[in-house]
């Protein structure tokens, strides 16, 4: 999960190599679909990434059904992942964890 975001932070790149066409990370981390806060109140849809903020900053966000999250906030050059395994509540967990990302490590980050 974590090669997975730190390939789209690098926008499609791997040990130097273009894996996936940028075009298509930039796109697909781009707010195609509203979601009528699906996941948060603020969320968008691109292909397969949820289109979001952290700490203000732009984020997006792959969000699996029991826990699992990959979040990329590019202007810090921040991957978080997270993998558990708790499906009675998946939407509310992950929320749950793009709201730590929003609002405890990226202003974390941030602060200078």
């Amino acid at each position: 999960m974590l090669k997975i975001g730190q390939l789209m932070l690098a926008g499609g790149r791997w040990d130097g190599k273009q894996v996936v066409p940028s075009q298509w990370v930039d796109l697909s981390t781009s707010p195609l679909v509203p979601t009528a806060g699906s996941i948060r109140n603020s969320e968008e849809y691109g292909y397969q990434w949820w289109v979001t903020t952290a700490d203000g900053l732009p984020a997006y966000a792959a969000v699996g059904l029991g826990g699992q999250v990959i979040e990329v906030v590019p202007e810090l050059d921040l991957v978080v992942v997270v993998a558990t395994a708790i499906p009675e509540v998946p939407r509310v967990q992950g929320a749950a964890f793009l709201a730590l990302v929003d609002q405890s490590i990226a202003p974390a980050l941030a602060a200078p």
